[in-house]
């Protein structure tokens, strides 16, 4: 028999084992409930393309369809008709890196979404997006056909034609040699009797369109089709059912129509003007739409091509309507029928039977974010009372957005308009409880004392009948979801911040050149979008800046220069001045009252002199207060500096840096905006000081030698003596993977991927390496160094040149490929700082604390008391990366591969919190961010309806145990005493 101590020893474990259990549960339930509640993602993947977008249904018995898209950033997904979340969605831009855009192609199969990209074709599970088979051609793919037997026919550059087993990715038959060496093959057809490979074959310096048809190896018949000059393949509208082709030609003023097999042909005159032609039909269908865009009208003609000769009938026309662009879309219905569906602006559509004339059916749409569409997909349910129901996934224009409109109705819409975000910048909202009143304020700052005391007490008289009523309405519902538990819905709108500071807006510039508002503390709800007001494809972004309370403005490399309220998304200024000349870098300075001005260095595009321009104010005096220091790569690889001084237009050249030879300066790095310092020295164990570097004029750059020797440098410089303060090279870098670079504060962190290499003097493994490196003005605690006497210094005064910060470095081994960097930023720096890093292994979002790629880690031993006192830990050159520190927790990110990827972060109103952002190609993610915890705020978990209970169950022990306690003492004090 076990003695009863032993026993009762174990049941004090088993309790304690539970009481610790019962702390951790929570803790852990505290952080996954939070996790999908702080943060938020708007999956995106770009502007659909049209003929790889169609309905589809997943398995041959399926009861419902989805909505299968390839887009422009070179992602194909599945899309939910019912609200349009995304089913899943795969990136083939690997795939397609070195060729077209018009290489990329998606065609529905049995079971499967077939993508061709590149030389690489790949068949997806088109229920679960899974990667079924992947097959490698020597060349690039052209174009892709599906056979009634689901075997795929797959045309390449060099005119093969290969047949590929629809199972298995095998290919099973092979044709080469079909056409001339010299001919381009453009698009393949396969009708019963015949492959047929149209391509363009040059003769006496113009293009002539030809047909090749194969029927078997024996039998192969090249036609030529076209009487004059074919431009080039973009001048092919059509090839595919019925088994015709559609091409223009003579400079576009005739479209030929071409029966593949009958060489039937006809030719429709071109008006003048037309600058989009397409060809519509559904398959197993010889009814067809050729539908006319001009820059202010479209129109259309239903063609017919029958009978033994395959000839062409034009059927009927459809007129002309002042609205372009316009987009037309063919679906086939239940009843037999072809049906052409006519998208028109506010989402209104017209639905056209491939044998009866005019419209049979029309929706009338009301749908004020759809002003025009470019790309349509639409399904047509015919009913038995001769109405429709009709649904059309289509793509408005100008923001590129998706909706899917049921019966002329918009159900739901994607941000597809974010895609490819370039810039963008964190705009605060202002505070309620100073802005209501901050003219009231104004009008008591230029009274008198006593005037000013009675105006504050009407004003409070005001506020307590307007607001009091409404406020004690509200105070029990309050109270009762403070003690049930209850989540209360706070309207979160207009210009006004919430009380914590986690409701900011998010303004980003896309690639199309669009500007957009994003509401972070609305979960990236997209509150307004201006487009095409920088055209991106000749010049990039410069200046992004708040110039005062809610307008932001934008200056382009060429001059281009827009303000825009961003409280209500409208337009205030776009100003071309292109011909000043070609902004080379731009700086915020002050201006007149609460406002900023852009200052723009520019160099003339006539005589190449460097001045400067200011923009947003009208004031031709206005100047820089004092010296402004710039560093502007030239293009050329070397790195100068420049001075602009007060009352001077003229930029005055300060310094010049040029890399080594052979090296090359692939990135140049500048302190993260917005992060202050929270103290000017860094406390140790022993409570004695390590001063930090504090030089707000650094710039850190990373170099690479053009040759095949795999070494890479980085440089600290100071950006107005252009004096080197650090350097440190790398060798066995491998130059075709980008280095990351952060400089922050007092620190500096980098991350490159090298290859193995034991030969050297320092031996390096292959792997990715994270190098972080802390500057300090002097290697002795408590010690200021040369700058000991000195408040502040000039990077030009004699006793600073010279001088350089003291560098404590070390570096790891990542176990994650690193894409971009940024740091957690908070109100006043109390905070300790997180390191945040963007991998694309799988993508996602990762918080390192600083601590522990700290530089100072022990190596070789363990941490002293006053080390472990200040968190250090013992060296380990494999950076270990925990998975609770996946920002991005479940949700899946996208990588493009040479895509850009932005980290930007801000202050909260609470000081345990930052709030970041990650933008990329196909993403934007937002969350928030406690590198301490939140040790300013109440947790989900925590009780107050139980903290409220005990308190009054300990008020009431109180007021019943104090009466007796104080008899107790008076009864004690009259006992009568013994002796």
């Amino acid at each position: 028999m076990r003695p009863p101590t032993a026993f009762l020893s174990r049941l004090l474990s088993l309790s304690r084992l539970l009481s610790l259990s019962l702390l951790i549960l929570p803790s852990l339930a505290v952080i996954q409930d939070e996790a999908y509640e702080t943060d938020w993602h708007i999956p995106i993947i770009g502007l659909s393309i049209q003929p790889s977008t169609f309905f589809h249904r997943p398995q041959p018995d399926s009861k419902a369809s989805l909505i299968y898209t390839l887009t422009d950033k070179k992602v194909l997904a599945a899309i939910n008709p019912r609200d349009g979340a995304l089913m899943w969605r795969q990136s083939i831009a690997k795939d397609a890196l070195g060729f077209t855009a018009d290489s990329i192609k998606a065609r529905p199969a049995e079971g499967k979404v077939l993508s061709a990209a590149g030389s690489t074709l790949r068949a997806w599970d088109a229920n679960d997006g899974r990667l079924l088979w992947a097959t490698e051609f020597n060349e690039g793919v052209k174009d892709v056909r599906v056979s009634r037997e689901q075997d795929v026919v797959v045309l390449c550059e060099d005119a093969s034609v290969r047949k590929v087993d629809g199972i298995n990715g095998n290919v099973i038959d092979d044709y080469y040699g079909i056409i001339d060496k010299k001919d381009v093959p453009v698009l393949l057809h396969i009708s019963q009797d015949a492959t047929y490979v149209v391509s363009l074959s040059p003769k006496d310096g113009t293009n002539r369109l030809q047909t090749t048809a194969i029927h078997s190896r024996e039998k192969i018949d090249t036609k030529a089709l076209s009487a004059s000059e074919v431009r080039n393949p973009q001048s092919i509208i059509y090839v595919g059912g019925p088994g015709m082709a559609i091409w223009h030609e003579d400079h576009g003023r005739t479209v030929i129509l071409l029966s593949l097999k009958g060489q039937s042909m006809s030719t429709i005159l071109v008006p003048e003007g037309v600058i989009r032609i397409e060809a519509h039909t559904a398959a197993g269908y010889n009814t067809f739409l050729l539908s006319f865009d001009t820059l202010h009208s479209s129109w259309a003609e239903i063609w017919k091509m029958d009978g033994e000769h395959e000839m062409f009938t034009k059927v009927y026309d459809i007129p002309a309507k002042s609205y372009s662009p316009t987009s037309w879309s063919a679906s086939a219905a239940s009843n037999g029928e072809i049906y052409f569906t006519w998208s028109l602006p506010l989402g209104a559509s017209e639905i056209y039977s491939g044998s009866a004339g005019g419209p049979v059916y029309t929706f009338v749409g009301n749908a004020t974010e759809i002003r025009s569409t470019f790309v349509s997909v639409s399904e047509v349910i015919p009913r038995t009372d001769n109405t429709y129901a009709l649904r059309t996934f289509v793509t408005s224009y100008p923001d590129a957005n998706t909706h899917l409109t049921l019966n002329g109705v918009v159900t739901w819409t994607r941000p597809e308009l974010l895609s490819g975000m370039k810039a963008l910048i964190w705009v605060e909202l202002l505070d309620p409880t100073t802005e209501e009143v901050e003219e009231e304020l104004h009008v008591e700052e230029s009274q008198n004392v006593l005037a000013a005391y009675i105006h504050r007490v009407k004003r409070h008289i005001h506020e307590l009948i307007t607001y009091g009523p409404s406020w004690a309405a509200n105070l029990p519902t309050r109270i009762l979801m403070e003690f049930t538990g209850a989540k209360a819905e706070q309207i979160l709108d207009g210009k006004f911040r919430d009380a914590f500071g986690f409701r900011k807006l998010l303004v980003g510039v896309t690639s199309n050149g669009g500007m957009a508002g994003i509401d972070f503390g609305q979960r990236g709800k997209v509150l307004w979008f201006i487009p095409h007001l920088v055209d991106m494809t000749v010049q990039d972004i410069k200046g992004f800046y708040e110039i005062r309370k809610g307008v932001i403005g934008v200056l382009s490399s060429q001059g281009r220069y827009i303000e825009v309220d961003v409280f209500e998304g409208k337009l205030l200024k776009n100003v071309n001045s292109g011909d000043v000349g070609m902004v080379m870098a731009t700086s915020l300075i002050e201006g007149k009252g609460e406002r900023k001005v852009v200052l723009a260095v520019v160099r003339s595009h006539t005589s190449g002199d460097i001045t400067t321009k200011y923009y947003g104010t009208e004031d031709e005096n206005t100047t820089v207060s004092e010296d402004l220091y710039l560093t502007i790569p030239d293009g050329f690889g070397d790195l100068h500096g420049y001075k602009v001084s007060p009352g001077s237009s003229d930029v005055k050249k300060t310094f010049s840096f040029s890399p080594p030879e052979l090296e090359l300066v692939t990135s140049i790095n500048t302190p993260i905006r917005g992060i202050l310092p929270a103290s000017i020295g860094k406390v140790m164990g022993d409570r004695s000081v390590m001063y930090k570097y504090l030089n707000p004029h650094m710039v850190l750059l990373t170099t690479q030698r053009i040759d095949d020797s795999g070494t890479a440098s980085i440089y600290l410089l100071d950006s107005v003596s252009g004096a080197v303060l650090y350097s440190a090279t790398h060798t066995s870098v491998d130059k075709s993977k980008k280095i990351v670079a952060l400089l922050c504060e007092n620190w500096f962190v980098y991350s490159f991927y090298t290859d193995e290499d034991l030969s050297s003097d320092v031996p390096t493994a292959k792997g990715y390496q994270l190098v972080v490196t802390e500057l300090y003005e002097s290697p002795l605690k408590n010690d200021r160094g040369p700058l000991r006497s000195m408040k502040n210094f000039s990077s030009f005064d004699p006793q600073v040149v010279g001088v350089k910060p003291y560098a404590i470095s070390q570096s790891y081994v990542s176990p994650i490929p690193i894409v971009a960097m940024s740091a957690t930023s908070t109100k006043q720096s109390i905070t300790t700082t997180d390191l945040l890093v963007y991998t694309d292994s799988p993508p996602s979002l990762l918080s390192i604390p600083k601590r522990l790629i700290d530089p100072r880690r022990p190596v070789g031993r363990d941490p002293d008391a006053n080390e472990r006192e200040e968190g250090l830990l013992r060296y380990d050159p494999v950076l270990s990366v925990d998975h609770r520190s996946i920002l991005t927790h479940k949700r899946e990110l996208m990588y493009i591969e040479g895509g850009n990827v932005g980290i930007s972060t801000s202050p909260s109103l609470m000081e345990s919190t930052s709030l970041v952002v990650v933008w990329s190609e196909t993403d934007v993610f937002g969350t928030r961010v406690a590198p301490s915890g939140p040790f300013d705020m109440l947790g989900k978990g925590f009780g107050k309806a139980q903290l409220v209970v005990t308190v009054v169950a300990l008020t009431v022990g109180v007021w019943f145990v104090a009466p007796m306690m104080r008899k107790k003492q008076i009864n004690q004090r009259w006992a009568p005493t013994s002796g």
